[in-house]
């Protein structure tokens, strides 16, 4: 019998370390390790195919020039969750911190704890938990001796980026506002401030979902060339 959850544990040792890449299909992997079917134990082995053919690519750190800079992308996968499990549609955060110059420092694919009802509010979302976590490390550079001016967090949302420049539009929602309100408050004391990023570009993508193979390349490529 094949070890399943012992593969995976594997997997994700490798998408924790030298491969992000691989994140969210580890992790879809990983929501059936209490009864995997065939098709899981082809999808981890599809997996391992993939670390065998890409040995020579893993993530690289390089010798700062002294000016560190902390950067990062967001995005969510609007409603994403398989409606197999009977539950709400949850979308997926999928979110990466860079330290410019020298490498990735963070990433993270999950499932957002409460059901988005728009594109926009799985954004909003995915944005807080960004900030939340580039907060932390702005707060660990500082400690450090490294003064942060604001950080740039990107995202692919032109409506969740107009409003959180101007206002909540006519959102009631009180667990919505909540995050809302936070990213302003971190945009108006000058911790953070957010670009608009292409989506063949947003690297982030690649923790929301299954992506085709030309468009998954690509985005591997920016992650480890990102500097």
């Amino acid at each position: 019998m094949f070890p399943y959850q012992s593969a995976v544990g594997i997997l994700r040792w490798f998408s924790r370390t030298t491969h992000p890449q691989i994140l969210n299909a580890v992790n879809q992997c990983a929501q059936h390790n209490v009864s995997p079917n065939n098709t899981h134990v082809i999808a981890a082995k599809r997996i391992f195919r993939y670390l065998q053919g890409t040995k020579a690519k893993g993530l690289t750190f390089r010798r700062g020039d002294g000016t560190l800079t902390l950067k990062a992308f967001c995005d969510a996968d609007f409603g994403g969750e398989p409606e197999g499990n009977d539950q709400p549609m949850r979308s997926t955060t999928g979110l990466l911190v860079y330290l410019h110059g020298v490498g990735p420092l963070y990433w993270k694919s999950q499932l957002q704890t409460v059901t988005a009802t728009s594109t926009k509010e799985s954004e909003y979302y995915s944005a807080g938990a960004c900030a939340r976590v580039l907060v932390g490390f702005r707060q660990l550079c500082h400690s450090l001796g490294f003064t942060q001016d604001s950080s740039e967090i990107q995202s692919d949302n032109q409506p969740a980026l107009y409003s959180l420049k101007t206002k909540l539009s006519h959102s009631k929602s009180r667990h919505i506002k909540i995050q809302f309100h936070y990213v302003k408050d971190l945009i108006r004391d000058g911790e953070v401030h957010f670009k608009y990023c292409p989506t063949e570009d947003m690297v982030a993508d690649l923790f929301t979902k299954a992506l085709p193979a030309s468009h998954f390349e690509r985005l591997t490529n920016i992650l480890y060339d990102q500097l």
